[in-house]
């Protein structure tokens, strides 16, 4: 059997409209994925979380690893 050092995972859990900035962006590494949860903002009241989840997603995929950013992903319905 062989093991690879780089084919390794670790999770994590932040609410994208609140914390992942702050807690989470500096674990943020070259290779890594991001995967959020969007809300759906052509709800009126979920236009302003849909604007702070992508902020967030953006900060986080703006972070420079060894001259390389994250992947980042949102998922949601609002297309």
């Amino acid at each position: 059997a062989c093991a690879y050092s780089a084919a390794s995972i670790s999770v994590w859990s932040a609410n994208p409209g609140d914390h992942l900035v702050h807690r989470m962006t500096h674990r943020v590494v070259r290779g890594g994925l991001v995967a959020c949860g969007r809300p759906d903002g052509r709800l009126m009241a979920l236009t302003s979380a849909e604007n702070s989840v992508c902020l967030s997603v953006n900060q986080a995929s703006s972070i420079m690893s060894i001259n390389q950013t994250c992947e980042t992903m949102t998922i949601g319905h609002n297309p």
